[in-house]
């Protein structure tokens, strides 16, 4: 009985949220309706919101917005108003009047933005894609599918993204509204942000109308997409490039120059290394510089193609690792004691290298476990796309034969090709008992997430089904195989040259900054020490000292750390290959910090 009625309480409960965005809709544009209509010509909201793919209306989200910020608006003045009433202090007040009259630009200013930042995302998610889908596209006009098949197939296919969105807004247009199929393509290239993609599509309706040669101009259409895609591979590898040299400089920049503030603070006659001080070195370093490499992080990852696949298993054991490194993190300084060297009261320099190897040791083992996890993968995986490429191109060959694809398939899969063989293996047993090419291939890639992979092999499968596998698709296959294999290998190849520039940035850090503390206390101890000056140094103490030197060590550790990540992003365009380079980076900038420390100890504490 509970089978029956929680889909019937789902539907009450979805045309109750339809008639209230029904009644949202209609008294916006009632209040709202002239002012939109202005708003709309103003800011060209037609074009964007057609070109973000939103299902909306522009007069009508232009409605929502106006009527939105009005409430946002009544409801931040009345707490403004609210809060100047109470007794509440003079800053608080401040600050809720400034964010009443702030609120409403901020919520109108975010409604504007959106549209264009969902345009953004639809262009790069469509031309991450789009060499893969012009490949499909070319691969079924060899095997004679028609421009509606290509598009039905497309939507059902998980191994893409962004391009089945697309492939279900024409099928929408298509059995909803009734259009015919290339004039439903027309009206979803004609209002797409991406160019490559507009062009595509229309050439293609257009050739199809005018009876032209489309196999001629998707080859055509499809040469021009994959260099345009390795020209926009080269510029994502300088961009990143870019962005590498300007985080290292500014975050040494950054290090030394508020290292040098916080100890001639409290070495400055008045100044003192107080909380204060304590406090905001510990806010730059845990803080501030981890932020703006997270942050670098975020920006390298938006500038690199995206892939609606990926690996989630080296992230999930995250989920174990974290909470046994933060245990021992605090086991070990309780057992130890070390942890009162960051407190001011050390008793030797042995608890700053006790400190130092417990917080590394605990940064390693949170990294390790996911480490590990893609190593694993990374063995299993390595040159894989290669040995497709190499696979396609042979199958093309042996199908010229005379054999079927399937008889070919198990032929091959008795030959090495690395990484692949497994898979074939597993293919071609299944294609013996007699099952389908497809169900074949699907029981043989459970378990991969490599999208290259899978992209392609679902080529090959709708190839084979859809037009028999000839050898002229099968060649075609191999080749756009081939083609964007070298095409991602060359990227790599550029971003690996980048992938050095955070070992150097990390322990150039380490050292400046244990170096900076050290030279700034040895210069003013050792200056013309009149009576204030005597006394202004007497202000660090060598438990100060310690503070100093243990933070800055630790952060550098922490933030080496973090820029590990950054390292396996760079160089394979997988954060989880970072998890490997964490754990080295760490390793080697406490070994640098505490051997710099140990070197500089006789100058800082005698």
């Amino acid at each position: 009985m509970s089978r029956l009625v929680a889909p019937r309480g789902e539907a009450v409960e979805a045309r109750l949220s339809a008639l209230l965005a029904a009644y949202f809709d209609r008294l916006s544009l009632l209040m709202f309706g002239r002012a939109a209509r202005r708003l709309v010509a103003a800011f060209e909201l037609e074009r964007v919101v057609n070109e973000a793919g939103l299902n909306v209306h522009p007069l009508t989200y232009a409605a929502r917005l106006l009527f939105v910020t009005f409430i946002a608006g009544l409801a931040l003045a009345a707490l403004a108003l609210l809060v100047s009433a109470l007794p509440a202090p003079l800053p608080v007040k401040v600050v809720c009047i400034a964010l009443a009259l702030t609120g409403p630009l901020l919520t109108f200013a975010a409604g504007l933005v959106y549209p264009s930042s969902r345009r953004g995302a639809r262009e790069k998610g469509v031309d991450s894609e789009l060499p893969y889908f012009a490949a499909y596209m070319t691969t079924m006009a060899y095997a004679g599918t028609s421009p509606e098949q290509i598009f039905t197939k497309v939507a059902q296919l998980r191994v893409f993204k962004a391009i089945r969105e697309e492939a279900l807004r024409i099928l929408r247009d298509v059995r909803v509204f009734g259009q015919d199929p290339l004039t439903a393509i027309e009206r979803n290239a004609y209002f797409h942000p991406s160019r490559m993609y507009r062009d595509l599509l229309l050439g293609y309706t257009t050739t199809v109308r005018t009876g032209g040669d489309v196999l001629h101009y998707l080859e055509i259409k499809t040469i021009d997409i994959f260099r345009h895609f390795g020209e926009s591979l080269k510029a994502v590898a300088e961009r990143i490039g870019l962005v590498i040299e300007a985080y290292i400089a500014v975050a040494v920049i950054g290090t030394l120059s508020f290292y040098i503030f916080f100890v001639v603070s409290g070495i400055l006659p008045g100044g003192g290394f107080g909380a204060a001080g304590y406090a905001g070195m510990v806010l730059y370093t845990f803080l501030m510089m981890p932020a703006l490499t997270l942050v670098m992080l975020l920006v390298v990852d938006s500038a690199q193609p995206k892939t609606p696949v990926y690996h989630k298993e080296p992230y999930a054991w995250l989920a174990i690792s974290v909470p046994v490194g933060l245990v021992t993190l605090v086991a070990g300084f309780v057992a130890t004691g070390s942890y009162a060297v960051l407190l001011g009261r050390m008793e030797s320099v042995l608890q700053i290298v006790t400190s130092v190897a417990v917080f590394t040791l605990s940064l390693s083992l949170i990294s390790l476990i996911p480490a590990s996890a893609y190593a694993r993968l990374s063995r299993r995986l390595r040159r894989l796309h290669h040995a497709l490429a190499t696979f396609l191109r042979d199958l093309a060959e042996v199908r010229k034969t005379g054999l079927s694809p399937e008889k070919t398939i198990i032929m091959l899969s008795e030959r090495d090709y690395g990484a692949l063989t497994p898979i074939l293996r597993r293919a071609a047993g299944a294609l013996a008992l007699g099952l389908p090419i497809e169900r074949a291939v699907r029981e043989a890639v459970r378990g991969i997430k490599d999208w290259f992979l899978l992209v392609n092999l679902r080529i090959l499968v709708d190839a084979i089904d859809v037009g028999g596998g000839t050898p002229q698709v099968l060649d075609t296959m191999a080749r756009y195989a081939a083609e964007l294999a070298s095409l991602m290998d060359e990227l790599r190849r550029r971003l690996r040259t980048y992938a050095f520039i955070p070992y150097f940035g990390s322990l150039l850090i380490t050292v400046s900054s244990v170096m900076t503390i050290v030279a700034l206390v040895q210069a003013v101890t050792a200056a013309g020490l009149n009576q204030t000056a005597a006394a202004a140094v007497t202000l660090l103490s060598p438990q100060q000292v310690a503070q100093l030197v243990t933070i800055a060590i630790i952060g550098s550790v922490f933030n080496a750390w973090l820029m590990g990540l950054m390292v396996g992003k760079v160089q394979t365009m997988m954060t989880a290959a970072g998890f490997i380079h964490s754990t080295v980076l760490a390793v080697v900038t406490a070994l640098i910090g505490l051997g710099t420390l140990l070197a500089a100890a006789p100058a800082l504490f005698t």
